[in-house]
């Protein structure tokens, strides 16, 4: 489980930018609630993707396996656990410098895909102060003996964290290569972020396609945001989490909010999704929901499908399609989701929204300084 143990330091993780669309050199400094407000073609939405991306390449299947490649000689693996029980490797003392490697080759070949726009340009360079990894080790073994094939544990033993980091495939195949992969994705996350989150893009106008069904929305999985979106939110739509105890207890909390935003709740059965109106048994097709029904659904969704602490959010204005009030709500949701352990990268427009994150903002301190008081 995802415990933030102390805020992040400054400059532990911070984007320089030589040129991102109409901004030039700035330095973002990466926190778990993100805010960009501000007129329209300032590079809110831009910036809102390069923080993101960062998440997006430490959870890449592709990238990771590049990274990985690159870190070990994994015939060599491979060939000692054929004779060894366990074998031991120093840490690879490069991994941050590959980390920022990694992010600053790919960054602008990144925003070109989710853009859609292929003479798109941007220099972003990714900065980690992460502790060196003097005296770290890591170890493979079999932990249920050598047999056919590999059923490994993965130990990364680092002096300089109070915590090891220990994989187990669960598994066996003929190759260590993606049991690796998966280790040094979740080691990654860990030392990057000092937990384990998954990312999702909600881009704009993404109303649209709520409430559609998975084959429709496949047609529109060629263009980058919208596929980013598409898959994430494929990726939870159907899946059964109801036996998981932390989203029994997140429910309780955020799903009669979310009534209040939807006057309503939303049903998913088979392949449609239907609101069902606060006071009526009646349900109708999301599509013919109101239009901030359909953009906050894929917010819902999320919160119902996967634990908060373990979710990163890129969200474009939230407040869309919102009556003032409901952009309030909108905001303590949001914010709530960082309380509770999620990130939250936003733009918005919205003077409503930014004012209730402010008011939000001193009622923690103000609890923080007089605690009586509440």
């Amino acid at each position: 489980m995802n415990k933030r143990k102390k805020e992040f330091s400054p400059g532990k993780i911070s984007f320089e930018i030589e040129t991102l669309g109409p901004i030039r050199d700035s330095i973002v400094n990466f926190k778990p609630f993100l805010l960009f407000s501000g007129e329209s073609n300032t590079g809110k939405s831009y910036t809102a993707m390069a923080v993101y991306y960062l998440l997006f390449m430490l959870n890449n299947e592709k990238i990771i396996r590049e990274l990985t490649l690159k870190l070990f000689n994994i015939k060599k693996i491979e060939n000692d656990l054929k004779t060894q029980k366990e074998i031991e490797l120093e840490f690879p003392g490069k991994l941050t410098d590959e980390l920022e490697r990694l992010y600053n080759d790919n960054i602008n070949r990144f925003m070109t895909y989710m853009l859609g726009f292929d003479d798109f340009y941007c220099k972003v360079k990714l900065k980690l102060k992460i502790s060196h990894f003097s005296g770290s080790k890591i170890f493979f073994s079999h932990p249920k003996g050598k047999d056919e094939g590999y059923d490994l544990q993965l130990m990364a033993h680092l002096p300089n964290y109070d915590w090891d980091y220990i994989f187990e495939s669960g598994k066996k195949s003929d190759t260590v290569i993606e049991d690796l992969r998966f280790f040094i994705s979740g080691l990654c996350l860990r030392l990057v972020f000092e937990a384990f989150y998954r990312q999702f893009l909600l881009p704009p106008a993404r109303g649209a396609f709520s409430g559609l069904t998975s084959s429709t929305l496949k047609k529109f999985s060629g263009i980058g945001m919208y596929n980013e979106f598409i898959e994430g939110i494929d990726s939870v739509r159907f899946s059964n989490f109801d036996l998981d105890e932390r989203l029994k207890n997140q429910k309780k909390f955020v799903n009669p909010l979310f009534e209040k935003l939807l006057n309503g709740k939303i049903k998913v059965e088979k392949d449609n999704l239907f609101l069902t109106i606060t006071g009526s048994d009646n349900k109708v097709p999301l599509t013919a929901g109101s239009s901030s029904v359909k953009e906050l659904f894929p917010l819902y969704l999320l919160i119902n499908r996967v634990p908060i602490n373990e979710l990163s959010i890129c969200i474009e204005e939230p407040e869309a399609h919102l009556h003032p009030e409901l952009q309030r709500s909108t905001a303590l949701l949001l914010s709530y989701i960082v309380n509770q352990g999620g990130f939250i990268q936003a733009t918005t427009h919205s003077d409503f929204f930014v004012n209730q994150v402010n008011n939000l903002l001193k009622l923690h301190f103000i609890k923080n300084r007089e605690p009586s008081r509440f």
